[in-house]
């Protein structure tokens, strides 16, 4: 249960509102961010590349994973791997719920701990050297 977190989606800015932190969770993302809204957790920079995940689950309504692979300020390779499930308790008239919390799991293939705000600021300042990191990022939504 620990790489697991719970997301609910607000109807205001800021949006993803983190219920529940698992406790490895926060060790793969460097900080914990139990009972805190993760817009308000990013910088300008990451916000859009880290909430695209919830964005396409939401719009989609199917199970996304995404696989993010920035190089970090000391020259590690890091991947982080994260699946949206999303969740609704009402269904709208065409029998489709409207998403309005996700279920995330997240994994890494390291094995070291990171500091939040230096794992933050090293994806950072790969955008401000390279201006783009879209390409270390990947995105798959999951049909069945």
């Amino acid at each position: 249960m620990s790489d697991i977190s719970l997301v609910e989606l607000h109807d205001s800015t800021p949006r993803y509102f983190v219920a529940v932190h698992g406790g490895r969770t926060g060790q793969y993302t460097g900080g914990c961010l139990h009972k805190k809204y993760l817009d308000d957790c990013l910088t300008d920079g990451t916000r859009d590349l880290c909430l695209a995940l919830y964005q396409e689950s939401e719009r989609t309504g199917l199970p996304t994973f995404s696989v993010l692979t920035p190089q970090l300020r000391d020259g590690t390779d890091y991947t982080l791997w994260r699946l949206a499930l999303p969740f609704s308790k009402d269904q709208s008239e065409s029998g489709s719920g409207i998403v309005d919390r996700f279920v995330i799991w997240a994994g890494t293939d390291s094995h070291q701990p990171y500091d939040f705000e230096w794992f933050y600021k090293s994806l950072q300042a790969n955008i401000e050297e390279y201006g783009d990191i879209t390409g270390q990022a990947t995105l798959s939504v999951l049909e069945g």
